[in-house]
């Protein structure tokens, strides 16, 4: 099949060109439930590797798993991470557990960020969503990133991916309670993609 050319897109697996060699070696570090930093500038095609073809096969290789992708891009504050954190916990949670009784199973597994799931009546497509507290003197994100660690990753296959994650430099504290955060997790791979080198040599 011929590969498409397209620009600042998600390209689809097929149009992915000349990244065979960045597919093979992650793949080996998620395989190894390694912590791995993929640096690369914007439109390099870091993100649509990850979302077309390195989370797809994870999830056909380890069933009933649970993938967390979160895009920091232009966070500036913690209440924008909190946000940020919470739209892709609830995303990835819906994905992963489609079905009422899976969906059920684990709710209780993450009871501490007092979970409430919806079913549409004609689809039957599950929604979740986190009633978090709106306390403006605590970040919640790292609770959920404890439910992940704590929880979900002791039941099921994870893989956690933090793309732009160079941004949270911007947001005061951030980074060391990230690095406390993801320090903790162990036998789980995690993704983290930045495009700034100065601000990654900073972080690291």
């Amino acid at each position: 099949m011929a590969k498409r050319f397209r620009f600042d897109t998600i390209l689809a697996a097929e149009d992915i060109c000349n990244l065979n060699e960045e597919r093979e070696r992650l793949q080996a570090y998620i395989a190894q439930r390694e912590k791995i930093v993929v640096y690369g500038p914007r439109n390099y095609g870091k993100t649509s590797l990850v979302k077309s073809v390195i989370i797809p096969e994870f999830e056909k290789k380890n069933k009933n798993s649970f993938v967390f992708f979160v895009d920091l891009m232009q966070v500036r504050n913690g209440k924008a991470v909190d946000l940020r954190m919470s739209k892709a916990f609830e995303a990835s949670f819906a994905k992963s557990f489609p079905t009422k009784s899976l969906l059920e199973s684990a709710k209780n597994i993450i009871s501490s960020l007092r979970p409430s799931i919806e079913f549409d009546p004609i689809t039957s497509q599950p929604s979740v969503s986190l009633n978090l507290a709106q306390d403006n003197d605590h970040d919640w994100w790292p609770d959920i990133l404890a439910n992940i660690r704590d929880g979900i990753a002791r039941e099921y296959p994870c893989l956690l991916i933090f793309d732009e994650f160079q941004d949270l430099a911007f947001v005061d504290g951030a980074e060391g309670m990230i690095r406390n955060v993801l320090q903790e997790f162990t036998d789980v791979p995690i993704v983290i993609m930045v495009s700034k080198r100065h601000l990654l040599t900073n972080m690291f």
